[in-house]
This record gives structure tokens, C-alpha cells and sequence, in this order.
């Protein structure tokens, strides 16, 4: 195949096994997904004074004023906070 196609400049990459995204390895980024994410967060930390406690979002002021203002870990100018990219990773491993 790299011989064939490997210089062509309208080929990016492609994938070289049939099972993408098989076992829930991709994330879903949908609303539905976002909703059952922010309600793992309500039992997991039960209030969301104790979730800004656990995440130490008091650092550089990124509290959260409830559960509904917290989304996925984004990329930006800055590293997302590591406790939401871990705590979004898991809700996904338990299909919560």
C-alpha cells in the first residue's frame, strides 16, 4: 500500500486494522453523552462543592457553580484540567 499510494498528495493517512472505534474506544462528544457525563459527576460526587474540592478548581479560579456548566475537556490555550479529562474517560469505560 505505501508504495502504491504513499506518495499521493490526496492521502493523508488511513487505517491499517477493521475495528475503529470497537469496544467503545472512541469518545462521543453528543449532548445525550454530555448529560449522562454531568450525572456521573452529581453521584459520583455527590455535590458540587465536593467535585470543585476534588478537581482543586479554586486554582486560577475555574470553579464551577454547578454540574450543568461543566463540559468536556476541551483543547485550548491552556491544559485542560486533568481531573475533568480523567472523570470524562471514565464515564465513558463504564458507559455511564
Amino acid at each position: 500500500m505505501l508504495e502504491r499510494y504513499g506518495g499521493r498528495d490526496d492521502i493523508a493517512g488511513w487505517q491499517i486494522d477493521n475495528e475503529f472505534g470497537c469496544h467503545e474506544t472512541t469518545l462521543s462528544y453528543d449532548t445525550s453523552t454530555l448529560q449522562r457525563f454531568r450525572s456521573w459527576l452529581g453521584d459520583h460526587y455527590e455535590s458540587i462543592e465536593g467535585l470543585n474540592d476534588a478537581w482543586s478548581t479554586v486554582f486560577w479560579s475555574q470553579e464551577y457553580p454547578g454540574f450543568d456548566a461543566i463540559g468536556f475537556p476541551q483543547k485550548g490555550v491552556f491544559a485542560a484540567n486533568e481531573a475533568t479529562t480523567s472523570s470524562c474517560k471514565t464515564t465513558a469505560s463504564y458507559g455511564a
